[in-house]
């Protein structure tokens, strides 16, 4: 399948359509969340439809970082909370379903008064259609910058495991079924290692960025060069990568490597084919796969529990326990002021609070839990100052997203190179799969966009001279 129909005019014709069927079909409350969710699209769509390039459906034939965004907040939590809407009743629920739906009115608006003040070139955006692996002078500067990275990187890597206590992805194969020992295995080698800050930094930088932009620039390299040198890097970055970040037990780590390679291949092709969607899935769910099949091995129907734990994972519970923050606050705890973010912590005498274990404990009616309920930036937000957090936080992020998005465009020519390629596929699963699972600074800071802002805003000011290099 290949994207040869305007998309997003399409979503807009159909989405009166799914009203009509909602009012004649279905009379439950749940039904009136959705048509409140397809309206609130509708109106989302109405508004950028003039740049549908950059932010509506259309623009993820480029990987646009807006367009992503809007997906992924729509697949992910706006339609999974539809389905928390059926089966929850507390009084929260209205509350929680309007936080989601201020989604559609506050992101474009950001989106729109950003490009209004620093615009895109939409018609050089229509180029990014027609060039696919474009060569430039940045090359072969890239392989010298990677081959420094993948030092740093072995630095790093040899650090965790001298850290490390014991590495978890070893005991899962010697002492596959035991689940708590394993658990505990898992935070000690995560939340409770004992490192200093800097160290936790670095090793979480590796897993989500360092790796993954050395994979995807080498393969990018690979595809367009088709030399020997360029194919031992991407295997230098690849084998030990994809090792390094299963070491902790974590899914997502790995899944990101496979989704970022996938996310190359895409936008080298342009198409969305059913060879391209089979291989995805297969690749990006097989080391979580793997894991949950080694934690739950003593257990009878171990497939069907596999299957319907990742499910849940996926497709409620980002939804699900952003709900959970906003029944929690302000009628269990009252609204933290800050509390959550150092940003601001630093002002309150008892300093952070812990809110991704305090919801957990809550959500899981285990007060001695260890575990995190993690949720998107809203939550976060939320918890901390209601509906002025939600409302500012959203429209920062729009204006965060544009701005980064316009860098990018600008560093990279308007041409699918080296550099747009490598950070799109990069940000593919920043800006899924943990975008829907925790607070966006955390994005920013922990899992290490800041570096890419960083390289982007120093790419700017020697674009020149490095493109004659």
């Amino acid at each position: 399948m290949t994207f040869k129909f305007d998309i997003d005019r399409f979503v807009i014709w159909l989405l009166p359509l799914l009203i009509g069927v909602f009012l004649i079909l279905f009379q439950q409350i749940w039904a009136s969340y959705a048509m409140a969710l397809i309206i609130a699209v509708l109106i989302y769509e109405l508004l950028i439809y003039k740049y549908r390039l950059i932010f509506g459906l259309s623009g993820l034939k480029f990987l646009s970082f807006p367009s992503i965004i809007y997906t992924t907040f729509t697949g992910f939590i706006a339609i999974p909370g539809v389905y928390i809407t059926a089966i929850e009743q507390d009084p929260a629920i209205l509350t929680f379903f309007m936080g989601v739906l201020s989604f559609y009115i506050l992101f474009p608006a950001a989106l729109l008064l950003t490009n209004n003040l620093l615009p895109v070139d939409m018609q050089k955006v229509k180029n990014l259609t027609q060039n696919r692996f474009v060569k430039s002078g940045l090359d072969r500067k890239t392989y010298e910058w990677l081959l420094i990275l993948l030092g740093i990187s072995g630095l790093i890597a040899a650090v965790y495991l001298i850290r490390v206590p014991s590495v978890p992805i070893l005991e899962l194969f010697t002492d596959a079924g035991a689940y708590r020992k394993l658990t505990t295995l898992r935070e000690e080698s995560l939340k409770l290692l004992n490192a200093t800050s800097i160290e936790l930094y670095a090793f979480a930088w590796l897993r989500s960025i360092f790796i993954p932009i050395g994979i995807t620039a080498s393969l990018f390299l690979t595809i367009v060069y088709k030399e020997r040198k360029y194919k031992i890097l991407f295997l230098a970055f690849l084998i030990p990568g994809i090792i390094y970040n299963a070491f902790t037990l974590e899914k997502s780590p790995t899944a990101a490597i496979f989704l970022a390679i996938m996310a190359m291949y895409f936008l080298r092709s342009g198409k969305v084919s059913f060879k391209l969607i089979l291989v995805s899935i297969l690749l990006i769910f097989s080391m979580p796969m793997i894991i949950m099949y080694f934690l739950h091995l003593k257990h009878r129907n171990i497939l069907e529990i596999i299957s319907i734990a990742v499910l849940y994972r996926v497709f409620v519970v980002p939804s699900e326990v952003l709900y959970f923050h906003f029944k929690i606050f302000p009628r269990i705890h009252d609204f933290l002021n800050g509390q959550v973010s150092q940003l601001f912590a630093w002002m309150h005498p008892d300093g952070v609070f812990p809110l991704p274990n305090y919801v957990a404990q809550i959500w899981w009616n285990n007060p001695r839990t260890t575990g995190f309920a993690n949720t998107i930036y809203m939550g976060n937000f939320w918890a901390d100052f209601g509906w002025p957090g939600v409302i500012v936080s959203t429209v920062l992020l729009g204006i965060v997203i544009q701005l980064m998005y316009r860098k990018l465009l600008m560093v990279s020519g308007y041409r699918v190179n080296i550099i747009y390629a490598a950070v799109s596929a990069t940000l593919l699963p920043l800006l899924t799969v943990s975008f829907f699972s925790i607070n966006f600074t955390t994005i920013i800071t922990t899992n290490g966009l800041v570096w890419i802002i960083l390289m982007l805003l120093y790419l700017g000011l020697k674009k020149r001279s490095l493109q004659m290099a």
